[in-house]
């Protein structure tokens, strides 16, 4: 086996003992000297071999380290580079939302005004004595109008889930009540089509469950609507079952039916059955996604079984939650004209004439005797309010010299040196709910958005006239 070369350190020690005992060593003669001279000599340049060797490697090790740190910086420049273009994407992304979700505030707000003005007068009209001709086209524009609403609303619906912004309820609530409201909503649309409206409620259904009966109630109009869009012979059942405690509602019709191949992407966005339905029904095509999505982000299941030509059944299933407390369960909010004192006194903050003439003559239609009084900002009506005690003050938000907002912070500022505390209900167009939250953040009692609905801006208002607090 070879031995081993020595290394430059064991050269080096081995060269300084040789030199040690050469001079210690007096008695050598001129052959030993020489010959430890040559034996030093050697071993001189066995160690400076040694070293140049070392000296290779250690300049090709520095070589290879300068290389590998080069690499590494490089690395992390670009690892740097990539974490700045992905915060950027991120922040992009972000400002991106932030202008969708102003964008879609704005457009709610634009479309709603006017909205909130042809609805209202059209409503209006329903209750004047007019020609059958004149009742036929108000009638058209009434329900053009709801029509239109409803597309605004599933477009913000939409935007909601796809940002992950809506919240559900808890609360008690009546399934079997929920099928005689839906029922009691489309009678009208019975007569009109002269088609039948069963309801079906299961002997085992709890009477109370909890739950978001709101989100509930639109998914299964929509479902309801879509079977009366679709039905013209024979007609509807909705039933709600208690299945393996599970809440089941079905919505079942005689309707065109949906064929096979459009059954599996019926639920996508802006799917319908074919152009065709597009055309002769209308619709955005986004009430079944919003519907899916309602229902699936609450635990639940939406699906469907149909035969073209001959029906199709809508099947909703959520987790069955029995209320087993003795609360209430939450029931729909009834129409009827609430008894609301006479010559209730009404501050109106509106700038838009329009929408001035729809409150108005709404109030002075459905109210006795009201005194209504209308200011166009907001700083009118801090100085209306100063003046003369209210009942209520109906307050817009969008107005020019002082807003909604500013105007009822003033108000609740000075309330400090009455004794009362006014009930300020925002009517605004603005429905997204961070601007309702601004609206309970400025201190109003209640939000109601435009259009509305006639009632129930009067059961707001006896709510909350009746409330504890006023």
């Amino acid at each position: 086996m070879k031995p081993k070369e020595p290394s430059a350190f064991l050269l080096e020690e081995e060269i300084a003992e040789k030199m040690e005992t050469l001079l210690k060593n007096e008695t050598s003669s001129p052959e030993q000297l020489l010959s430890a001279l040559q034996e030093i000599t050697l071993a001189y340049r066995s160690l400076l071999n040694e070293t140049r060797l070392l000296t290779r490697v250690s300049d090709r090790l520095q070589s290879k380290l300068r290389n590998a740190n080069q690499s590494l910086q490089q690395q992390s420049e670009h690892l740097t580079q990539v974490s700045a273009e992905a915060t950027e994407a991120k922040n992009r992304a972000q400002e991106s939302e932030k202008f969708k979700e102003q964008f879609l505030a704005n457009m709610s707000h634009e479309i709603r005004t006017p909205m909130n003005a042809i609805l209202g007068l059209a409503r209006l009209l329903v209750h004047q004595e007019l020609l059958d001709v004149q009742k036929k086209y108000v009638k058209g524009i009434l329900h053009s109008g709801e029509h239109l609403l409803v597309i605004i609303n599933d477009i913000l619906d939409l935007s909601k889930i796809e940002a992950g912004k809506m919240e559900f309820e808890k609360i008690p609530f009546s399934p079997a009540a929920i099928l005689n409201e839906i029922a009691d909503t489309f009678q009208l649309k019975v007569k009109e089509k002269n088609i039948f409206l069963d309801i079906q409620v299961s002997d085992n259904l709890p009477e109370s469950c909890i739950g978001d009966p709101v989100r509930l109630r639109q998914v299964l109009l929509n479902l309801v609507s879509n079977a009366f869009k679709f039905t013209t012979q024979g007609g509807i059942t909705l039933r709600v079952l208690n299945i393996n405690d599970r809440l089941r509602f079905e919505v079942e019709d005689t309707g065109i039916g949906i064929s096979q191949e459009q059954q599996s992407k019926i639920f996508e966005s802006y799917q319908q059955a074919n152009t065709d339905t597009t055309r002769k029904f209308g619709g955005t095509g986004l009430g079944l996604t919003i519907s899916r999505s309602l229902i699936q982000q609450q635990g639940g299941e939406i699906g469907l079984s149909s035969t073209v030509g001959k029906g199709t059944l809508f099947y909703v299933e959520l987790p069955l939650q029995v209320n087993s407390t003795l609360e209430t369960p939450i029931q729909e909010t009834q129409v009827s004209k609430p008894s609301l004192p006479s010559g209730l006194r009404v501050l109106i903050a509106e700038d838009n004439p329009f929408n001035q003439m729809v409150i108005e003559d709404t109030l002075v239609l459905l109210l006795e005797s009201p005194v209504l009084k209308i200011v166009e900002n907001g700083a009118e009506a801090v100085e209306a309010w100063k003046k003369e005690d209210w009942d209520v003050l109906l307050m817009d938000i969008n107005m020019p010299v002082m807003d909604g907002y500013a105007a009822t912070r003033e108000i609740r500022s000075l309330e400090l040196e009455r004794n009362s505390k006014q009930l300020i209900i925002a009517m605004t167009a603005g429905v997204t709910a961070p601007e309702i939250e601004a609206c309970l953040a400025a201190g109003m009692d209640a939000v109601i958005g435009k259009p509305f609905e006639p009632n129930d801006l009067l059961n707001l208002i006896q709510h909350n006239l009746n409330s504890p607090s006023k």
